[in-house]
């Protein structure tokens, strides 16, 4: 748990910094830093983080930007019959 909370701590710092445009990139920049992680691990940290690719950079974003299951329910039809949301 520390370790995690480091090297999203050092992924916070590394994006406010500069402008990183992979997570090739960001990958090595953090292993600059001392963090060996894998890809899956750094999209896990990006999701958990709020960062999203947008305008060719990893920014952090400010809004939800999943659609809440409860929200589609008119789109949904017989679904909700089934299901309690």
């Amino acid at each position: 748990m520390i370790l995690r909370r480091t090297r999203r701590d050092a992924i916070r710092e590394l994006l406010a910094a500069d402008p990183v445009r992979s997570q090739k990139d960001l990958r090595a920049a953090l292993l600059k830093l001392g963090f060996r992680t894998s890809q899956p691990v750094l999209s896990r940290d990006l999701r958990a983080l709020g960062v999203a690719k947008s305008g060719g950079q990893y920014q952090f974003v400010a809004e939800e930007r999943v659609t809440p299951l409860g929200a589609l329910r008119p789109l949904l039809r017989g679904v909700g019959r089934r299901h309690s949301w």
